[in-house]
C-alpha cells in the first residue's frame, strides 16, 4: 500500500468513527433534550399554582376588609 492509499484509509477510517460518534451521540442528546423539556412543563405547571394560589390569598385576603 502507497502512502496515497494509507492517507486515503486514515481519512476514510476518521469518517467512519466520526459517524459512529454522532450516531450513537443523537440517541443521548434526545432523551437529554426530552427530559430537560418535561421538567420545564414541571416547573411551568408549578410556577402557575403558585400564581393561582397566590391570586386566590390575596383576593380572599381582600374580601375580609
Amino acid at each position: 500500500m502507497d502512502r496515497h492509499q494509507e492517507s486515503t484509509q486514515g481519512a476514510n477510517d476518521l469518517v467512519k468513527a466520526v459517524d459512529k460518534l454522532l450516531n450513537d451521540l443523537g440517541p443521548k442528546f434526545s432523551k437529554v433534550s426530552a427530559e430537560l423539556f418535561a421538567k420545564m412543563d414541571d416547573m411551568t405547571q408549578r410556577l402557575d399554582d403558585m400564581e393561582l394560589a397566590i391570586k386566590a390569598g390575596n383576593e380572599s385576603g381582600s374580601e375580609g376588609n
